[in-house]
């Protein structure tokens, strides 16, 4: 396992280079970033999150991230940690390599992948797409969401994840600039298992104030860490 984990990321990092000398955009149009908080019911488990990201330009076409997260998952501590290298064309796709870590007090999980998005006017198509291992079942995990921005402030979002065969759910929910720089945000999943969750939260952007559409498309990709964790949520369980 732990060298096809190497041979999946020595891909991902070989598309990334090869990739940047088709494209003419910028990958991120500056250095900026975002600071979350999320307050949820995790099947029944309350949870409390805080998340931060940066992002900054390497190369024309080539940017980075870094990832946190802190907080409780029921009565226990939950830390994460994530990179992602991508490149980008803000008019029409993204394309990047993702690593991260993630534990809470008794068990930890390894994540490495690659993610994707496609524009298209007011649409957008992302994936997610690699391997888990850990103290959580070694597998695969993936997601793909649809994004539809009815004005340049607010966004609808339906999709689906998969980490194993109980960890299998659809979502819907959606992001509303309330002011520049200041977006509120909620979610509700169903899942096998009778799985179930409900969040919430607020999330400032660090950099210029611009559109909802446009923060999406030129500055930071989406922090995964509380995301991931809760598609692994049921292979964290298993192992208690």
């Amino acid at each position: 396992m732990k060298k096809l984990n190497r041979n999946l990321l020595f891909v991902c990092l070989l598309i990334l280079l090869l990739t940047p000398s088709l494209v003419l955009a910028e990958a991120v149009s500056q250095v900026n970033g975002k600071a979350e908080g999320v307050v949820a019911s995790l099947d029944g488990d309350s949870a409390f999150v805080a998340l931060g990201s940066a992002s900054v330009p390497i190369h024309p076409q080539l940017g980075a991230q870094v990832d946190t997260a802190f907080g409780k998952l029921d009565s226990e501590n939950l830390f994460g940690f994530g990179l992602h290298l991508f490149t980008r064309d803000p008019q029409f796709y993204l394309l990047g390599a993702i690593v991260s870590y993630t534990e809470n007090d008794d068990f930890d999980m390894y994540r490495y992948g690659v993610e994707g998005e496609y524009y298209y006017g007011p649409y957008t198509v992302s994936a997610i797409l690699g391997l888990q291992n850990g103290d959580v079942d070694s597998n695969g995990f993936g997601a793909v969401d649809f994004n539809w921005y009815p004005n340049d402030e607010f966004m609808v979002q339906a999709g689906v994840s998969f980490a194993d065969s109980d960890d299998t759910k659809g979502h819907i929910g959606g992001e509303f600039l309330v002011r520049p720089n200041v977006a509120a945000f909620a979610d509700l999943a169903i899942g096998v298992e009778d799985y179930e969750h409900a969040l919430a939260g607020i999330r400032y952007y660090f950099g210029d104030a611009k559109p909802l559409l446009q923060k999406h498309r030129e500055d930071d990709p989406s922090n995964n860490l509380l995301t991931g964790t809760i598609q692994a949520l049921n292979s964290f369980r298993a192992l208690e």
